[in-house]
């Protein structure tokens, strides 16, 4: 992550990359709705066409993430459930990390539920 010099003295803003698109200044120590980047990442095409492809690896992401806050568990608990790191499972619930089947195991054994997986049929 990279930093650019803000216009008062010492100030900061963070540089945010999203793939396939340009930096998106958010200045330090400030919220931002995640809703309102969401809407402003919408209006570009590149990002449509990037959040397009994503859609099973978030599908995923926010099935694990459902999992883990149906029983009320943090990404800490579940980490020390799962005898990971808060980290790992940060990078699981991003939909940026590929988890294997037996990741994805540990992940059930670790919220109590059972893993199911099922194909279907592509869409034309």
């Amino acid at each position: 992550m990279a930093y650019a010099k803000g216009k008062k003295k010492g100030a900061r803003e963070h540089v945010g990359r999203v793939p396939e698109m340009g930096a998106i200044p958010v200045r330090r120590g400030s919220a931002v709705p995640a809703d309102k980047l969401f809407r402003e990442w919408r209006k570009d095409p590149k990002y449509v066409a990037a959040y397009n492809r994503l859609d099973d690896a978030f599908a995923l992401a926010a099935a694990m993430m459902k999992a883990r806050t149906d029983v009320g568990f943090t990404q800490r608990q579940l980490a020390k459930r799962m005898r990971t790191t808060p980290a790992v499972i940060a990078g699981l619930e991003s939909g940026w990390v590929n988890p294997s089947t037996r990741t994805l195991q540990r992940v059930a054994e670790a919220t109590g539920m059972r893993l199911r997986i099922s194909f279907e049929a592509a869409s034309s």
